[in-house]
């Protein structure tokens, strides 16, 4: 397939491409320019549709720098990447989408590889790997679901805030935004624990879940109050004014960026409203990555249940981490994770699942 190359630009130590595939549809990559050499660029593909060319080119380039702190923090073996349609979802864009990134992965050289991210599902990934060799989520455990393993991670990542703070035994209020896969199955693992739990979601239905209190019809859903925060939609879903009426005492995210300015944390620590970063709670697909590429027989060998219970401990533990380091300079977690961050990258690589 032939696609067109409109634009590239470096920003810091990122490179962003931008390719034209049909009159509707165009795809961003955007990889980590300074470790490129040494590791490979391992980022999800992502299909959205933007209000241009510059707002899917900074999206691309925001989730690659994050792709490169993820694989940092749990040590993977791999580099920031990251690939952003921009179209309709309809079946011919699809299959044009899926054509182009295989041309555009084969051109890189297994320099770089993709997974699965929003609107972006396993069995494309199993199509894309008819395409190309270049693709994670496709094998050899097709009943492992990377959108679940990021559900236990931040599930983990959650009982490790609750345990912090002393509630991990009480019941407590949790807001769920977004109820999709992941935040369907975060939700369900709430309420089994004996919490209370408000489901919110654009697609009502989404989060009609038995004993759930679906609160989808209030646009003011951040007004209400509640212990915790669990966001599991979209990108940049918290604007200045959303934070500024939060009435919840943490937040722990699996979506990706989930603000849209670097004010919200100033906003957050003045209410003192603590923060996981989502490059420390969402990582279960990129822990699933590293077993896959670089624990392969030992990866077909775990049950699904092992894997994501991998991913559980994993993301636990290194929230864990995060939190006694705050507690011990006196500052937010988000404050502490710069440091963080380095500590991490001078570590060596995950341990081997049992």
């Amino acid at each position: 397939m032939s696609i067109k190359k409109v634009s590239e630009k470096s920003v810091n130590d990122f490179k962003v491409e931008t390719y034209q595939v049909n009159a509707q549809l165009r795809l961003c990559i955007a990889y980590d320019l300074s470790a490129t050499t040494n590791l490979i660029g391992n980022g999800g593909l992502r299909w959205l549709t933007y209000a241009d060319v510059a707002s899917q080119e900074d999206e691309a380039l925001i989730l690659a720098k994050h792709m490169t702190q993820k694989h940092t923090l749990y040590q993977t073996g791999f580099s920031g990447a990251k690939l952003v349609a921009h179209g309709e979802c309809h079946p011919e864009n699809r299959k044009d989408l899926l054509n182009a990134v295989a041309t555009l992965l084969n051109e890189k050289l297994g320099a770089i590889y993709t997974g699965c991210d929003m609107n972006i599902n396993n069995q494309d990934m199993c199509e894309l790997n008819t395409l190309t060799p270049y693709i994670l989520n496709s094998h050899p455990k097709p009943e492992v679901d990377t959108s679940i393993a990021t559900a236990f991670g931040v599930y983990g990542s959650l009982i490790s805030v609750m345990q912090s703070q002393g509630d991990a035994w009480q019941s407590k209020t949790f807001l769920v935004h977004g109820l999709g896969k992941i935040g369907q199955t975060i939700a369900k693992k709430l309420i089994a624990d004996g919490h209370r739990v408000m489901t919110y979601d654009i697609h009502m239905k989404n989060a009609d879940l038995p004993q759930a209190i679906n609160i989808s019809d209030n646009p003011q859903w951040h007004q209400l109050p509640c212990d915790y925060l669990v966001l599991c939609s979209a990108s940049h879903i918290i604007d200045e004014n959303i934070a500024l009426e939060l009435q919840c005492k943490s937040i722990v995210s699996s979506a990706n960026a989930p603000f849209s300015s670097e004010n919200i944390a100033s906003i957050l620590r003045e209410k003192q409203i603590s923060w996981i970063p989502d490059v420390v709670s969402n990582a279960g697909a990129v822990i699933c990555d590293y077993l896959e590429y670089y624990q392969l027989e030992l990866y077909k060998k775990m049950s699904r249940e092992a894997v994501y219970d991998y991913v559980y401990q994993r993301i636990h533990h290194k929230t864990q981490q995060l939190v006694q380091l705050a507690n011990q300079y006196s500052i937010t977690p988000a404050e502490a994770f710069d440091i963080f961050l380095n500590i991490n990258a001078h570590q060596i690589k995950l341990p081997k699942a049992a």
